[in-house]
């Protein structure tokens, strides 16, 4: 795929999450809560596939800042969209660690 194309495709993501993220706010000011957490999850789970898009479109521009960056974006709204997985995890690590 061109870069060109990688990049319209991604930012055509980004503003889908973006709608879906303020539809999931305004959602969840008049009480529907189940139609705002189904837009914020498909919101989380798009945001993924568009930031990997723009980071593989400009991954030689934007250097080890960069990749720290995405990294931290990916972990966060994976952490986010999976809130009981990531608990568990912890949970076990942190009972793994106390142990040694």
């Amino acid at each position: 795929m061109k870069t060109q194309t990688l990049i319209q495709w991604s930012g055509l993501l980004v503003v889908i999450v973006a709608v879906l993220l303020v539809l999931f706010e305004l959602l969840r000011r008049v009480n529907l809560f189940l139609l705002a957490q189904t837009s914020s999850l498909l919101g989380l789970m798009l945001f993924v596939p568009a930031v990997m898009g723009v980071y593989a479109a400009q991954h030689k521009q934007s250097g080890g800042l960069g990749f720290g960056a995405f990294v931290l974006s990916v972990l966060g709204a994976t952490l986010f969209v999976t809130p009981g997985m990531a608990t568990d995890e912890a949970l076990q690590l942190c009972a793994t660690l106390k142990r040694a």
